[in-house]
């Protein structure tokens, strides 16, 4: 079961704490459809990433490994082949972190 928060309004709600990596934000001013997330682990995080299907997350991100230990990179941080098969990360790049995936996700 996902366990986050989420509220899609023009302020901060009062369980966000901008100070923790797992909450999140895609926000433009103080539009009605600012975004706010909290998750409760990387996995429930990962999860819902797994959901995203904008164009901007689809070209800009990709899932390196397979299962619990797959990650998203951004796509020029790794190596794939013409079929996309077999796609690795290249060395010395970290995976991407939730921000940017949001922020590529977000109608901003």
């Amino acid at each position: 079961m996902k366990e986050y928060n989420y509220a899609r309004q023009s302020h901060a709600p009062d369980w966000y704490d901008r100070t923790n990596y797992l909450h999140v934000s895609a926000t433009s001013g103080t539009s009605p459809f600012n975004e706010w997330y909290a998750f409760q682990s990387e996995q429930d995080a990962h999860d819902l990433a797994c959901s995203f299907k904008s164009q901007s997350f689809i070209d800009g991100f990709v899932l390196v490994g397979e299962g619990s230990t797959a990650k998203f990179y951004h796509v020029d941080d790794v190596t794939m082949d013409d079929d996309l098969c077999d796609v690795t990360a290249n060395p010395g790049t970290t995976p991407a972190c939730l921000q940017s995936m949001v922020d590529a996700e977000s109608a901003f």
